[in-house]
C-alpha cells in the first residue's frame, strides 16, 4: 500500500512538472510573438520616408502633406531669418498626395521659436508659404490651403490639437490690403503723369513758330481800369531824340608840287666852231 502510494505521488509529482514546463513554454511563446509584432510594427512605421537628418537631438514632426498634389520641394528657416534651407525632399522623389513622412528639424536656439515652410507642388509655378509653424513644441502636422490661405493643423506634444489657419488668414489679408493700397498709389501717380503730359502736349500744340508761317496769336494784354480808389498811373517816358549826326573832318590840303629843275646850257669844250670854221 505504502509502494502504491509512492508511485501516486511520482507520477502526479512528474504531470505537475510536465504542466509547468508546458506553460513556461507557452509564456515563452506568446512573449515571443508579443516581440515579433512589435517589431513588424516598428519596422512597418519606420518604412515611411525620411527628410532631414535624423538625429535623437533633433526635432521629429509626423507631416503629412494634405494639398492634394504631390510634393517636390520642401525648405525651412526659422522666423524672423531671410535664407530657406536647402530642398529636404531627396533628389528623384516626392511626398504624394496623403502621404505622410518623417520630418527631422534641428531645435532652434529659442525654446519657443517658429519656422516658415516653403512647398513647392507639382505643376505650380509659384511656391506655398507657411509662416510662424510652431513647430519647437508639436508632434505631428497637416500642411493645408484654402482660398489662397496656407495654413498647418497640428497636434501637440500634450495631444492637443491647434490650427495657424486664423493667423495665416489675418496675415493674407493685411497683405492684400497693403497690395491694393500700393496699387492705388501707383495708378494715381501714373494718372497724374499721363494729365501732365497731355496738358504739355496741348500746350506745345498750340504754340506755333511766327517764321514758319503759321499762325500766331500773341498774348493780349489790356490797361487796367481805373478803380473807384483813383489809383493813378505814371505816363509814359517821352522818347529821346536821336544825337545829330556829326560833320567829317575836311580833307587837309595836298602839297604843292616842287619846282621843275631849270635846264643848264651844255659844255663846251676848248674848240668852237662857227660854221666852217673852227674857233681856237
Amino acid at each position: 500500500m505504502r509502494i502504491k502510494n509512492v508511485a501516486v505521488g511520482c507520477v502526479s509529482g512528474v504531470l505537475a512538472f510536465t504542466l509547468v514546463a508546458c506553460g513556461a513554454q507557452n509564456n515563452s511563446t506568446q512573449v515571443e510573438e508579443n516581440k515579433s509584432s512589435a517589431t513588424e510594427q516598428v519596422e512597418k512605421t519606420d518604412s515611411r520616408q525620411i527628410l532631414g537628418k535624423e538625429s535623437k537631438d533633433a526635432l521629429e514632426l509626423a507631416t503629412k502633406n494634405g494639398l492634394g498634389k504631390s510634393i517636390t520641394s520642401l525648405q525651412m528657416r526659422v522666423t524672423g531669418t531671410d535664407k530657406f534651407a536647402d530642398n529636404l525632399v531627396p533628389s528623384g522623389k516626392k511626398i504624394a498626395k496623403d502621404e505622410e513622412v518623417r520630418l527631422f528639424v534641428a531645435k532652434p536656439e529659442k525654446a519657443d521659436a517658429t519656422y516658415d515652410i516653403r512647398i513647392q507642388v507639382e505643376g505650380a509655378q509659384t511656391p506655398i508659404d507657411f509662416t510662424a509653424v510652431p513647430v519647437s513644441t508639436i508632434k505631428s502636422m497637416t500642411l493645408m490651403e484654402a482660398n489662397g490661405v496656407a495654413y498647418v493643423d497640428y497636434t501637440d506634444a500634450k495631444g492637443t490639437k491647434g490650427s495657424t489657419k486664423d493667423a495665416a488668414t489675418k496675415a493674407k489679408e493685411e497683405a492684400d490690403k497693403a497690395k491694393n493700397a500700393s496699387s492705388a498709389s501707383a495708378e494715381d501717380a501714373a494718372a497724374g503723369a499721363a494729365v501732365a503730359a497731355t496738358a504739355a502736349n496741348q500746350a506745345s500744340d498750340d504754340i506755333t513758330d511766327p517764321e514758319n508761317g503759321a499762325d500766331y496769336s500773341a498774348p493780349s494784354y489790356s490797361e487796367p481800369e481805373a478803380t473807384s480808389n483813383d489809383v493813378s498811373y505814371a505816363a509814359e517816358p517821352e522818347p529821346v531824340a536821336a544825337p545829330e549826326p556829326v560833320a567829317a573832318p575836311e580833307p587837309a590840303p595836298a602839297p604843292e608840287p616842287a619846282p621843275a629843275p631849270e635846264p643848264s646850257a651844255p659844255a663846251q669844250s676848248g674848240d668852237a666852231c662857227m660854221g666852217d670854221v673852227v674857233l681856237r
